[in-house]
């Protein structure tokens, strides 16, 4: 199998639901944004989780072609990049976090790419 439909396998359950639970629950978020930015251990937690998952895919497949297969590589440096900054500067995501609850059309668009992105992964991964 090739590294990149794997990839696409992995990341189109991930994003597909995450974009429904956050279609489906987007106004608890604000709730769950509260809870998390009151503990620094969950957002450490949430950092190495960040940075583990985004190094392993930048280290099995940082390819930067002109297709698909390149959305693979800018979720792992998405992944890697927002540990890094949860990691070093809490205080700051934490902030940046609480600011950005008060939009909640933001949580139902970010729904809707999350599912789209898993979709079309999932149709790379799956059936292609």
């Amino acid at each position: 199998m090739d590294g990149s439909v794997f990839f696409a396998q992995l990341l189109s359950p991930l994003m597909l639901v995450g974009g429904i639970a956050m279609l489906v629950n987007h106004k608890k978020i604000p709730k769950m944004i509260d809870e998390i930015t009151k503990s620094y251990a969950l957002m450490f937690m949430g950092g190495l989780f960040g940075i583990l998952v985004g190094t392993a895919i930048v280290l099995a497949h940082n390819a930067w072609e002109a297709n698909w297969v390149v959305l693979i590589t800018l979720i792992g440096w998405g992944f890697l990049l927002k540990g890094v900054f949860v990691m070093i500067l809490p205080d700051y995501m934490m902030e940046l976090a609480k600011s950005l609850k008060k939009y909640e059309n933001l949580y139902v668009i970010g729904g809707c790419c999350w599912m789209l992105i898993g979709l079309f992964l999932g149709y790379f991964g799956f059936f292609a």
